[in-house]
């Protein structure tokens, strides 16, 4: 009768536990060697219940024995595991310091603007080795590709950041010392502005447009040219053919940078040459059209103001690229400034035809102009290559040089494309450091001190 029991539960609890067959020959063993032990027939005496029942006494018993056994056995091989790797651990520093590091997932476009900018910094050092072996203008340009691959980089996105730090308001404890660091670094001439005292300025942007004392910026008197701001003469002179030189030996369209505004019919503009856009914009056939690039450097003041006495008739705001417009970077990228973003003002001075042009860069996606506060740069969603026109009617009035125009978040460039007569006289030469109000050019039909 006793190996009639013990066959129908070993029976019943092999189905319900174990499905191998393997398993079956391994619980059949179990199931005999624990009914064959006195221990066991005197803790739990077998009933017809437990015989019948599918979750019998002797399951749960059988398997609350085999849990704890299993219970032991891991908590015995997770105590030695983790004592031989404390000691591991305590024994090298190295491995100690790497289990304290945790894994953060990069964002997959940073990380291949930081290949981009590895790539352009290789360029860039291979690009400045044949700087200095070649005497060909053209040879030193950098070709589609690299182009490209600086485009490729979030350069509007850091402007954009960099225009939400200029209004951050920087912590007092330590504004005193990093506004010192920036003067010391760009030799800023603080003692130029009206306020002074470096803790006054509560963000970076307030700093950049500090008001400078009149007597610092004496504005050149007579109707002449003068700098609109402080900064560096990169090019200037005559414009041929349409064409503006940038550097020498590499020209630009004068119509790609300025926009084909001038030509009420759309069919002409769109076959209109160079030479001949030239010739629509100037007012007097007799004049030619000259041209002044100023660099404006971080450590710059960084308001512009006007250089003459005009009005302003019309805006157009074209849609591009922030590249750097560093002298470096303008001898490298042919058309550099018909790329960038760029806010075009047009209007008449006293010779004919005159235009301030605001040239966007990397960190300089913000321009401001006083008069126009409809205008709004580096917008996230926007087309390259595209452009808005606006006309000021009735058109606004500038009556006296110097008078303050706009400003950038940090340097930047400005182009100046003007009517004059053919007796003009530059008064400045390429790679010389200008303030605004001194003079850049008069003509002698007009003298600049009358």
């Amino acid at each position: 009768m006793k190996s009639w029991m013990l066959a129908v539960i070993v029976a019943c609890n092999v189905q319900l536990v174990h499905k191998s067959k393997s398993s079956q020959i391994n619980y059949h063993k179990s199931m005999f060697t624990v009914f064959s032990t006195p221990s066991f027939a005197g803790r739990m005496p077998l009933s017809t219940n437990c015989i019948l029942s599918p979750y019998s006494e002797v399951t749960k018993r059988l398997l609350a024995d085999s849990s704890v056994n299993c219970q032991v056995q891991n908590h015995v091989h997770k105590s030695s595991y983790t004592e031989q790797t404390w000691h591991k651990t305590k024994i090298n520093p190295v491995l100690r310091y790497f289990r304290t590091l945790k894994w953060t997932p990069i964002p997959l476009g940073l990380g291949f603007a930081y290949i981009a900018y590895q790539q352009f910094r290789h360029v860039k050092k291979r690009e400045n080795a044949k700087l200095t072996s070649s005497s060909n203008p053209s040879d030193l340009l950098a070709s589609n590709v690299y182009v490209s691959m600086y485009t490729m980089l979030p350069l509007r996105a850091v402007s954009r950041f960099w225009g939400w730090m200029n209004t951050f308001e920087v912590p007092q404890p330590i504004r005193t010392p990093l506004l010192n660091l920036f003067i010391s670094m760009y030799g800023c001439n603080i003692k130029e502005a009206i306020v002074d005292d470096v803790k006054q300025y509560r963000s970076l942007g307030e700093f950049f447009s500090r008001q400078l004392k009149k007597e610092t910026r004496p504005v050149h008197p007579g109707k002449c040219l003068v700098s609109p701001s402080d900064g560096q003469i990169l090019h200037f002179g005559k414009i041929e053919n349409g064409l503006i030189e940038q550097v020498k030996g590499i020209t630009y369209s004068l119509k790609s940078f300025l926009g084909l505004d001038s030509l009420s019919n759309s069919s002409e503009e769109l076959s209109v040459t160079d030479e001949k856009y030239e010739k629509s914009v100037l007012k007097n056939k007799d004049n030619d059209l000259y041209h002044c690039v100023i660099y404006l450097a971080p450590g710059d003041y960084h308001k512009f103001h006007s250089p003459a006495e005009w009005s302003v008739n019309s805006r157009k705001h074209f849609h591009g690229e922030l590249l750097s417009v560093r002298p470096g970077i303008v001898n490298w990228i042919s058309g550099l400034f018909a790329i960038n973003e760029r806010v075009v003002y047009t209007g008449e001075w006293h010779h004919g035809y005159f235009s301030l042009t605001a040239v966007g860069a990397t960190n300089v996606g913000s321009i401001k102009v006083y008069f126009d506060e409809t205008l709004q740069t580096n917008r996230k969603k926007c087309m390259k290559g595209t452009y808005e026109d606006r006309q000021f009617s009735p058109a606004v009035s500038i009556t006296g040089k110097g008078q303050p125009f706009g400003e950038f978040n940090l340097g930047s460039t400005i182009v100046l494309v003007f009517e004059a007569p053919k007796d003009i006289h530059f008064n400045v030469a390429a790679g010389q450091k200008i303030k605004y109000g001194e003079l850049i050019s008069f003509c002698n039909s007009t003298s600049s001190n009358t």
